[in-house]
């Protein structure tokens, strides 16, 4: 499911756009670890996965 530009968003920041700035932010954070696998780039949650993992 792609995310894209709904025609009454003129003006306004894309979904698609200010998720990707929140994302990039989280990973400076160290909170989160991004992956670049194919065309896709997958966030994982260090906090979370390190949890689970024990």
């Amino acid at each position: 499911m792609a995310i894209v530009d709904m025609p009454g968003n003129k003006g306004l920041p894309s979904p698609r756009k200010t998720a990707v700035v929140y994302l990039k932010e989280l990973e400076k954070a160290g909170i989160l670890r991004g992956q670049k696998i194919g065309r896709e780039n997958l966030y994982l949650n260090v906090c979370l996965y390190d949890l689970l993992a024990g």
